[in-house]
This record gives C-alpha cells, structure tokens and sequence, in this order.
C-alpha cells in the first residue's frame, strides 16, 4: 500500500508541477509520455514544460541518460551532449558512490517511486547537495526513470550550521560546568541535567525535580525574595530574570547559585509557559567576594589605626570574621622570643600557657624566607599537654610579620572545627599580614619621629642659646623661653613683639635678610640688640631661610655674647699690658711646647741669637743648637713642665769663633707649654 502510494503521489507531483508552470494539463488522463523514440514521441508543449520548469528533471533507460532539461544542465555545468556520454557515477561524491549504486540496482529491478539525497560535484568544481525523487514510466516497451532533482545545498549547509552549533552548544555548555533546568509554568514539570544534580552533591535522578521540591531546597533567608520574583516573573510579559540564591546540598551545607532564566515560550495571555535557564555555582565567587571586602575594610582600619595598640586590635578583631579562623593572636618579638601581645578566641588559661613562643628552628627558617606555616595543630605539641588538648584547636597556620628580612613577629589563626585553613581564608590572612607590617613599620617610624620630636622639643627648650622662627616680616612663631628671657620679654609680650625693634640699628636687620633672600644663610654674625628694658646686648646671630608648608622661614639662634666681649676686652687689654711688659725686658724669650717645637720668638735687646730666627722659627730646638746643648735644656723642659716649678739653666754656644755664656729660666705655662727667658752673661763670666 505504501509503494503504490508513493507511485500515486509522484503522478500527482508532475502533473502539479507541468500544470504550475504552463497550465498546459487540461486532460488529466493523458499519457505524460508517447510511446517512441523521446525526440519525436514527446509532444512539443511536454518538451516546452519540461525546458521550462524550475526543478532539474533527468530521463534514463538503465543507467544512461537521454534526456537532462535545462535546469539540470544548468545545475551541473555540463551541457545534454556531455551529460549523455558521461557516466553519471563520475559526477558523485565518492563517499556516496556505493549508496547510490545500490539505489540504482533496487530501482532497476523494481519501477515504483524511491527518493534519496546524494552528493555531486558540478563541472567547475563545486559541490552541491541534491534531493532526487524518482519516477518509474515506459518510453514504448523500454523501462525508463524520470529524475526530479532539486539543489538543496544551502539547505543543508544551513542544517550543517545548525548541528556544528548545537554540537559547540553542548560542549560549551558541558565546559561552563552550568546546571540547566526547562520548566513548563503551566504543569509544573521540570526537567534538569546531570550537572544540577552534581552540583548539590546528587547523582543524577537521585532527588524528585519539580517545581515545589526545587523551592524546599532554598535557603530560608532566600526565600521570600526568591518566591516573590518567581510570582513577579510568571505574572508579566518579561522575557529574561536573573537572581541569586542559595540552595540545600546533600551534605546539608548551602551553595550559592546564580540563575538565570529565558522564557521561550508564551500562553495564550501572553505570560510564560515555558522557561529555560541555567544555574551557575557562585560560591567559591561570593566567598571569595566576601572576603575581598572584609580584607578591604579591615586595611582600611588598619590603616587609619594611629598606634600600635589599636593596629594590632584592628587586625584581630578582622581575622575572627575570616572563615575558618575561629581564633587567632599576635606575637610580637622580644629579644630571642616572641610574646603574645593580643588574641581573640582563646581562653585566659590557654592564652597565659602559651604567651612565650620558641618555635623550632626549621620554622624560623621558613619565616625568615617570608612563608606561612599550616599543620594540625598537636602535630606540634605533646599530647600530654592538657592545657593544649582542652583548648581543641585542630588546626594552626603561623604567618611571619616581615620588615625587610627580619622578623617583627607572628599572626597565629586557628580552627576548632577543620581540619584546616581554608585556602581563600590563607591568602586573606597572608594579604593582611602583608599589610600590617606595612603598618607597624609605619608606627614604628611614626613613634621614632615623635620621640625625636619629643627629644629635639626638649633640647629647644632647655638650649641656652636663644631659638626662634619667624616669617619675612618679623612676626615671632615659635620660640624657646631662652630666647625670650634673653631679650627680657614674656611670653605674653611675643604676641605682640615684632623681631624689627630688637635690633639696634636697622641696617643690621636689612642685611640679615638680605643674606637670607640671597644665601639663604647668615654665620655667627655679631650684632647689637635692644632688650625690653632699653639695654644693649651683644648677640652672635646664625640663621638659615627655611620653607614650611610653601612659606619662607627664618629659623634663627642668638647667642647672648654681651659678657664674653666684656671679658675679651679685659683680655686684650690685659694682653697689651703684658706685652708691654715684656717689651721692657731686654732678655731673649722664646715660647716652647714639650717636644721642644719653638712656636714663638722675641728678640733680646743688647745681643743676637745664635742663628737667625727664620731657621729656627716652628723647628725643634735639637735642630738648631749642638746635641748636648739641646739635651740639658730639654732635661730641663721637661723637668719644669712636669713640676710646675722654675729652673735655671747656664750653657755655652761657640759665635763666629768666641764662647758665649748665657742664662736660661725656664719656666711652664701649662703642662704642654713654656717660655725661657735667656740673658748673655758672658761679661760678667769674665768678671768673675
């Protein structure tokens, strides 16, 4: 019945086909083909319709053709001639070669209606898709087959494109590693992939999947939220949602998922029937998220933390939050052992066990290379120690507090309930360790500036020598009390004190300031000052032009040399008395250091030295007088200058060929330094 159907429907399919193009078919009983030979036996208007139609039509006894239209010829580049001497294998792909010959073999043997697909290449090469339907007929006595081809390449190109998609579809969706679900709004019904299933820890079918069982899995906080833009979801025109919500594991633990979901198809009212979606596990992404911002705020704190003590409270008080780190301390340095300085989590008992850490040396090593340390927690201690044991802590994981390569201290986490750290939880830690050694550097710097401060403040204030800082126009912004008191002022009186009416005379003030616009610099520059109460002072004045928050400065010291310039005066008013006294001596004097070096030279007035005193001047008296001369006058030197007392020395010097005898007392100035006074008395040698 089947067959003899086909036959039917392929009569039924030329006549429609000769009809649509012409309208030419007006006796539906008509033989579509006379008997004879095809070129005089097909009447004209067949021939007309069969050049005309747009489908590819081929006429073959056997296996060889005697009749391609013009659309075939079209179709395969080849012309009637060509197509006729030609072996219509030759035109086929071969990997269809062998479906095609048993097609042909079938349809020789058997003249009802068969159709297949095969694959040609045309006569430029190309290669084209080609649906066939064949008509089995009589031309005469002689069996014959109409083929009706149809070039369907672009069709199934387009199929081809269409499974390629489908294929990369599926891997990409087997590559994201994405729950599907497909829910049918109206029924209920809902279908899911194996991933789903994985996903909450299920082997695939393991759990009932609808509508209602999949809402029991939701997180009782998610609920709600989840129930409601369900509702608001299947009551409107929306065609894409997307929420995020946490969902019940086998294990009993929640995962976090993001869904997304497309309706695809529409009811009748136009809301969703059908929706199709995904679900994404974002867990490892909201912890890790999670922790990024907790790592963030706890910096920030850190951050703004302005002593050690609050720094180290800070960090504390962030890593209790981390997940897994349900107790956590810091050890800080001292000397060869590390003390615990704060903690969190822990009991008083446990705490005070353990506040002096020695840890191993093969730890310290790793610490000093910057790593961290993890183990199970009484892999590290005896298990005999009650107060460890008591504790319960499972697991430990130790990071070093680095600054350079030398260790500041230690931050300890630990866990009561793993096994161990997780590894988000590491790195945060390890982040945030990091970070507080950037910190405690800080206040370690900051502290040392403060006590330097601190220190500097103090040596201002206790200076006696006079400091202040003043702006360009003489106005008093700081000052220690020395300076003040110097000039008889209060520290009532600065307010109003402008540094112009201290100086004497004001060329002095426009000269200062002009060195500092120029140099920058004055030097113990000696001045004339005017205190409060209308005296003068003598002041030694150095000052330095200074920039403080992009303003110039005056940073200036005044020394109050009022006294030690009335005391040089005495001095060199002395110095003159003296010097006029030892004018009035008609001796030699020399001045001597204990090496015997002459620093100083005064000329006798009745007689000459024994060389002249460019020779002798900064030399040794060994170096100027004989050998045994000079050891008893520096038996003598030294002599006095080791007592204190005055010594007399006589000696004799041979002058241009006459003995000279002179008179030496020697006397010290300090225990370095002396004089000797010497006189010529050989006259009086001779006397005698």
């Amino acid at each position: 019945m089947d067959e003899e159907k086909n036959y039917k429907e392929m009569g039924r399919r030329i006549r429609a086909l000769l009809k649509e193009t012409h309208e030419l078919l007006r006796n539906d009983d008509e033989p579509l083909i006379t008997s004879g030979e095809l070129g005089k036996d097909l009447s004209e208007h067949y021939s007309a319709i069969l050049e005309n139609v747009r489908e590819g039509i081929v006429i073959s006894k056997v296996n060889d053709i005697i009749y391609v239209n013009l659309a075939a010829q079209n179709m395969t580049g080849y012309s009637l001639d060509e197509l006729k001497d030609m072996n219509p294998f030759k035109l086929l792909h071969p990997d269809d070669i062998d479906k095609v010959s048993e097609i042909f073999e079938k349809r020789n043997g058997n003249f009802k209606p068969n159709s297949f697909s095969t694959r040609i290449f045309t006569k430029a090469g190309q290669l084209l898709w080609l649906d066939i339907n064949t008509w089995h007929t009589h031309i005469g006595d002689e069996p014959c087959a109409i083929d009706f081809v149809q070039d369907v390449t672009e069709k199934r190109e387009k199929e081809l494109e269409l499974k390629e998609y489908r294929r990369r579809l599926q891997l990409a969706l087997e590559a994201t590693n994405d729950g599907l679900w497909d829910v049918n709004v109206e029924t209920g019904e809902t279908w899911v992939n194996s991933r789903w299933f994985e996903m909450l820890g299920y082997d695939p079918g393991e759990i009932e999947v609808s509508n209602s069982r999949w809402m029991d899995l939701i997180h009782p906080d998610d609920f709600e939220y989840v129930k409601s833009a369900r509702l608001e979801r299947h009551n409107s025109d929306k065609t894409y949602n997307e929420m995020e919500f946490r969902l019940l594991t086998k294990t009993g633990e929640y995962r976090w998922v993001l869904s997304r979901g497309r309706t695809v198809e529409w009811d009748q009212q136009g809301l969703p029937k059908r929706i199709i979606g995904t679900h994404i596990d974002i867990t490892d992404f909201k912890r890790t998220s999670e922790l990024l911002s907790l790592q963030r705020d706890i910096a920030v704190k850190l951050s703004q933390s302005s002593n050690m003590e609050t720094a180290l409270s800070n960090i504390l008080d962030g890593l209790i939050k981390v997940e897994g780190v349900e107790c956590c301390g810091i050890y800080l340095k001292e000397g060869d052992n590390f003390i615990l300085k704060k903690h969190r989590g822990l009991s008083r008992r446990f705490a005070e066990h353990v506040r002096v850490s020695n840890p191993p040396e093969n730890i310290i090593d790793k610490f000093r290379n910057g790593s961290s340390f993890y183990t199970p927690y009484m892999r590290l201690h005896d298990d005999n120690d009650s107060i460890r044991v008591n504790e319960g802590i499972q697991c430990l994981g130790i990071t070093p507090i680095m600054k350079e390569n030398a260790i500041l201290g230690l931050i300890n986490v630990g866990s009561k309930t793993r096994s161990m750290i997780p590894l988000q939880s590491r790195n945060v830690v390890e982040y945030l360790t990091a970070h507080i050694s950037l910190v405690m550097s800080r206040l370690i710097t900051e502290e040392k500036i403060r006590e330097s401060e601190r220190h500097y403040r103090t040596l201002f204030s206790a200076n006696p020598v006079g400091v202040g800082l003043t702006d360009m126009e003489g106005h008093l912004l700081d000052n220690n009390q020395a300076l003040i008191s110097m000039f008889g002022y209060t520290e009532d009186d600065k307010r109003t004190m402008n540094i112009e009416q201290i100086y004497k005379n004001s060329r002095d003030r426009e000269r200062v300031i002009t060195l500092l616009k120029e140099s920058g610099t004055v030097e113990r520059r000696e001045i004339d000052f005017i205190r409060k109460d209308g005296s003068l002072m003598t002041g030694r004045l150095t000052a330095r032009s200074i920039l403080k928050d992009g303003k110039r400065l005056f940073l200036a010291l005044v020394e109050d040399i009022t006294e030690e310039k009335k005391y040089l005066q005495r001095i060199e008013s002395s110095e003159h008395k003296n010097r006029a006294i030892l004018a009035a001596i008609p001796d030699m004097i020399f001045r001597f250091d204990i090496d015997g070096n002459i620093l100083e030279f005064k000329a006798a007035r009745d007689f000459a030295p024994y060389t002249s005193p460019q020779k002798f001047m900064g030399r040794r008296i060994c170096d100027v007088l004989p050998h045994d001369v000079c050891e008893k006058i520096m038996e003598q030197v030294r002599l006095s200058l080791s007592s204190g007392r005055t010594v007399n020395i006589v000696y004799d010097l041979d002058i241009e060929g006459k003995k000279h005898t002179y008179e030496g007392r020697i006397a010290s100035l300090d225990d370095s330094e002396g004089i000797i006074i010497i006189r010529d008395i050989t006259e009086l040698r001779n006397i005698s």
